[in-house]
């Protein structure tokens, strides 16, 4: 219980300042992931975790921009990333309109996500036809990762649609045992701040990786 409180504590401080620029706006869709001998599906969670709903709030202290956990390719070969799903439990009754995000995929360096990454040129739209998961196309991005590599995905809050509406994201996270740690990153390149580390009794985001196998 500890471990989700820190976790929920931190995530309710992140803020981020949009720039004025065009951005291409991608509206989500919801979506099926069937897995195949060629599309592979890893979910950080089991029927073993408990889920918990984490109220994360929009613009507060600027500068904290980001939530990751990490991704160790679960692969004796290399893969290629192809999507992420995450989960949230947004409060659609009080506002329809929707909210928007950019998904985080950022290497690891000295054992953490390295400070410095490049923001993905398109922020994507969540509308309620979603309903409480989220998939994102990641197939034209060609991400890769050789055995035993780690990467850190998560995802950064941007804005609701709605301007009048207050910017709070519900994301569902899970406790139990958890097998990576759980970051902050920084809009200023500075060094990301561990906030959940491992552990039996320890908490994280919920989030699936549907990946293809290299040849």
């Amino acid at each position: 219980m500890k471990k989700i409180i820190i976790l929920y504590s931190i995530v309710s401080l992140i803020g981020f300042n949009l720039i004025a620029q065009e951005i291409e706006i991608i509206e989500l869709d919801a979506v099926e992931i069937i897995p195949t001998d060629e599309l592979l599906i890893y979910s950080n969670f089991s029927k073993k975790h408990r889920e918990n709903k984490v109220n994360a709030f929009g613009p507060g202290i600027r500068g904290k921009i980001a939530v990751v956990m990490g991704f160790l390719n679960p692969e004796k070969s290399s893969i290629q990333l192809d999507g992420l799903e995450f989960y949230f439990n947004y409060e659609w009754d009080q506002d329809s309109s929707g909210f928007y995000i950019q998904p985080v995929v950022v290497k690891e360096e000295d054992g953490m996500p390295m400070a410095s990454y490049t923001d993905f040129p398109e922020k994507y739209l969540v509308t309620s036809k979603l309903k409480n998961s989220l998939y994102i196309d990641l197939s034209t991005k060609e991400i890769s990762l050789s055995p035993n590599e780690r990467v850190y995905v998560g995802i950064k809050f941007l804005e609701n649609v709605n301007p009048k509406t207050p910017d709070i994201f519900n994301i569902n996270a899970i406790s139990g045992k958890i097998l990576e740690s759980t970051y902050i990153l920084y809009s200023d390149g500075s060094r990301p701040q561990e906030v959940v580390g491992p552990g039996k009794h320890s908490a994280g985001l919920k989030y699936s990786v549907v990946y293809k196998l290299k040849e």
